[in-house]
């Protein structure tokens, strides 16, 4: 016989089913790198608000200083751009670090920059480029003394 208080009983400890994922928080925000950081102003909250120019073409937007990152705030009060880089085409040493001549990709004159100031992928593909040339040299000097042995 079937009984109805059955349906209603807990199942035994063991078949409990998995707890439910946590909530969805209110908000979703993708962390996003400015293309410049164009202005800021004071804020109503007693902050700030900074003027923010997207990457993918957005229209410029004030976003508070809550919602950027520390060290975008700090790069911008110590007056550094952010700006896109075509290529790395000279290093020297200063120093203990080094500095690159950044080539900008939007014609701006390039301009010397220290390594911390510069995208790690582009420092890489650099040194990677200085490696095959010093390679590449180094083969021919060895191929040009033993043509001159023989």
């Amino acid at each position: 016989m079937f009984r109805l208080v059955d349906h209603f009983r807990p199942p035994p400890p063991n078949t409990l089913p998995p707890s439910p994922p946590p909530p969805i928080p209110e908000h979703l925000f993708e962390e996003v790198e400015p293309a410049a950081v164009l202005r800021a102003r004071p804020s109503p909250s007693g902050g700030r608000d900074f003027l923010v120019a997207w990457p993918d073409g957005r229209d410029d937007s004030w976003i508070p200083e809550s919602d950027v990152s520390p060290d975008v705030v700090a790069d911008f009060d110590a007056g550094l751009e952010y700006a896109p880089a075509a290529a790395l085409t000279k290093e020297r040493r200063r120093g203990d670090g080094r500095e690159f001549l950044v080539q900008w990709a939007d014609g701006r004159a390039p301009t010397w920059e220290p390594e911390e100031h510069v995208a790690s992928s582009l420092v890489m593909a650099f040194d990677g480029a200085a490696a095959a040339r010093a390679a590449e040299l180094a083969g021919k000097a060895a191929g040009g003394a033993n043509k001159g042995g023989s």
